[in-house]
C-alpha cells in the first residue's frame, strides 16, 4: 500500500467516511469499536493487510490507519517502511524531517504524519518494528490525555485523586 501523507494509502482517503472505506476494500474485514477513555471510534481490521483502519466517532472521516508487523507493503517515497528495521527507519525519517519526536518505544513525525513503533523483548527495545501509524492533520491536534482521567478510566471513577 502506498502512503499519501495527510491524504491517505491507496485509495483510500482520510475524508472517505465508513461506509465508503467499506465499499473499497477488496479484502474481508472485520468491523469493531476502539473504546478510549469517554469516546467511542469504529474501526475495521483487514487480516490479510493487517491493518486497522480507525474513523472519527461521527464515523465521517478516518483518524488514522495503523499497520502491523504482518503487513507486506507499506511504500512511502518508493521504500517499503515494513521491511526495514527501526534504525534504518527513523535514519530515513530524519532526512525527511529533522523536527521528529523520539522516545525509547516510537517516533513520530508531524510533517509526514507517521509514528513508528518497536518490539519490546526481554524488557529491551528491539529494532524489530511492530506498528507504523499513518495518522491525519487533526490527530496531532486533539487535546492531550490527562492521565489522572486516563486513571480514572481505566481503574472506574472510584480512582483516588
Amino acid at each position: 500500500m502506498k502512503i499519501k501523507p495527510f491524504e491517505g494509502i491507496d485509495n483510500i482517503n482520510f475524508d472517505d467516511n465508513y461506509n465508503e472505506v467499506k465499499n473499497k476494500l477488496r479484502s474481508k474485514y472485520e468491523e469493531d469499536m476502539n473504546h478510549f477513555m469517554d469516546k467511542k471510534y469504529p474501526r475495521l481490521y483487514i487480516k490479510e493487510l493487517d491493518l486497522i483502519i480507525c474513523f472519527y466517532e461521527d464515523y465521517k472521516s478516518i483518524r488514522y490507519f495503523e499497520f502491523h508487523k504482518e503487513s507486506k507493503e507499506i511504500i512511502f517515497q518508493g521504500v517499503n517502511l515494513i521491511n526495514k528495521e527501526y534504525s534504518e527507519l527513523l535514519k530515513f525519517i530524519k532526512e525527511i524531517d529533522s523536527n521528529i519526536e523520539i522516545d525509547e518505544s516510537d517516533f513520530t513525525s508531524k510533517k509526514l504524519g507517521i509514528t513508528v513503533g518497536r518490539e519490546v523483548v526481554d524488557s529491551k527495545y528491539s529494532e524489530e518494528i511492530t506498528s507504523i501509524v499513518i495518522f491525519d492533520d487533526k490527530y496531532c491536534s486533539e487535546p492531550e490525555i490527562d492521565l489522572e482521567e486516563l486513571y480514572k478510566s481505566i481503574m472506574g471513577k472510584d480512582y483516588p485523586s
